[in-house]
C-alpha cells in the first residue's frame, strides 16, 4: 500500500505533468512554436533528467514515474518546437477578420 508521502508525490507529479499540456495543445493549433524557448526546453528536460537520476538513486518511485511522464512531454514539445522550426510543421493559415470569410494567404 502506498504511504501518505507517496500518494502526495503522485498526485503533485500528475498535476505537474498536466502543466506542459496546455503548451502542446497551443503548439500544435498553431502548428508554430515560435513563441517557445528552445533555451528552456533544454534545461527544462536536463532539470528534470538530473531529478530522475537522484530519484531512482534513492528508489524514490513516486517521484520517478510522473517525472518520466515530464520527460516524455517535454521530449514532444522539444520535437515539435524543431519540426516547426525547420518548416516540416508548416504554420495553420491564419484566417482574416472579415467576418465568415476565410482569405488564406498563399
Amino acid at each position: 500500500m502506498a504511504s501518505t508521502a507517496d500518494i502526495f508525490a503522485y498526485v503533485g507529479g500528475v498535476f505537474l505533468s498536466l502543466c506542459i499540456v496546455p503548451q502542446l495543445v497551443v503548439v500544435w493549433r498553431h502548428r508554430s512554436a515560435e513563441g517557445v524557448s528552445l533555451l528552456w526546453i533544454l534545461s527544462y528536460l536536463l532539470g528534470l533528467s538530473l531529478t530522475l537520476v537522484y530519484m531512482v538513486m534513492l528508489s524514490a518511485w513516486a517521484g520517478a514515474v510522473p517525472v518520466i511522464a515530464q520527460l516524455v512531454l517535454g521530449s514532444g514539445l522539444l520535437a515539435s518546437k524543431g519540426l516547426m522550426d525547420a518548416g516540416v510543421v508548416k504554420p495553420k493559415p491564419q484566417a482574416s477578420e472579415h467576418g465568415d470569410i476565410t482569405v488564406v494567404s498563399l
